[in-house]
């Protein structure tokens, strides 16, 4: 597939059923059928409910976003 959407989900602390997770999953797989166009879900959580974690991950996440996008 030539273009691609990548998509970072960093819930508030990690859930063992993570449904969230899943939904987010099966929706990407329907969309890229669809759309022709593949869609990545990462799935971010921090270990606990803390802000400073959530936020050295979704800065983590722009580093890595950046770097593919060159």
């Amino acid at each position: 597939m030539a273009n691609a959407l990548r998509f970072i989900i960093v819930p508030k602390v990690c859930h063992p059923v993570r449904r969230g997770n899943k939904g987010a999953q099966a929706q990407a797989e329907i969309l890229s059928r669809e759309l022709g166009v593949e869609i990545v879900v990462d799935y971010m959580p921090p270990s606990v409910a803390d802000v400073a974690e959530q936020n050295a991950i979704l800065e983590k996440a722009a580093r890595l976003a950046r770097v593919a996008s060159l």
